[in-house]
């Protein structure tokens, strides 16, 4: 399960390790916004064809491979 703060705070280089992972992403998909945090989901499975789950992982893997 996503740590919603850890999400808040590292977002931005979430964001752009996820862009490099996902070329088919642009700023527009990424838009974080508090609250939101499943619909950010929803467009970035919808844009990458990718189950849910797996984002999910990928963004943990991220999040906890980022400096803090």
């Amino acid at each position: 399960m996503l740590n919603k703060s850890e999400l808040k705070v590292n977002w931005h280089r979430i964001k752009t390790k996820l862009k490099e992972k996902f070329p088919e992403l642009n700023e527009n998909d990424l838009m974080y916004a508090e609250g939101k945090e499943d619909q950010l989901l929803e467009k970035i499975q919808q844009k990458t064809g990718k189950p849910r789950r797996e984002i999910e992982q990928v963004i943990d893997t991220i999040l906890y491979s980022v400096p803090r």
